[in-house]
This record gives structure tokens, sequence and C-alpha cells, in this order.
């Protein structure tokens, strides 16, 4: 998945899932192969599980979603 099909499933579930709309990617980490995106806000659970199940829906099969502190982050590769 490259940078405009991330942006566009970012888009699809802020659009469509209204319990992710609160929340924000607050930084995302990109390297060739490896991808991680940091989540906050009040929808970041629930944003962090929709990108999740869009990424395995399209193919991605090495995919991690965790809580931190104060963020949700999802991994791909």
């Amino acid at each position: 998945m490259d940078t405009e099909e991330l942006f566009a499933a970012l888009n699809f579930v802020w659009r469509f899932n209204p319990k992710a709309r609160g929340a924000d990617v607050v930084w995302i980490w990109a390297a060739p192969g490896r991808t991680r995106l940091a989540v906050a806000g009040p929808g970041a659970r629930h944003l962090s599980n929709a990108l999740y199940h869009a990424l395995r829906a399209v193919g991605r099969r090495r995919v991690r979603r965790w809580q931190g502190k104060h963020m949700w982050y999802v991994a791909y590769s």
C-alpha cells in the first residue's frame, strides 16, 4: 500500500465510521517496506481498528496494532 492508498483508506474510515471522526493521525513513519502510524484523540481506538482491518482486507498479512500510554499505533509491512 503506497501513500495514496493509505490516505484514501484514512479518508474512507473518517467518512464512514462516525466513532473514528474525533481521532487524528499524529505522525506517519515510512521506510522502504515498513510504515507506522500514531493515532490520538477520542476515536483513536476505532480508527486504528478500522485501519487494521482495511490493511488486512487489501492483503497485508504483517499488520500490528497496539495501545501506548496516550496513543494507538498501527504498523504494517
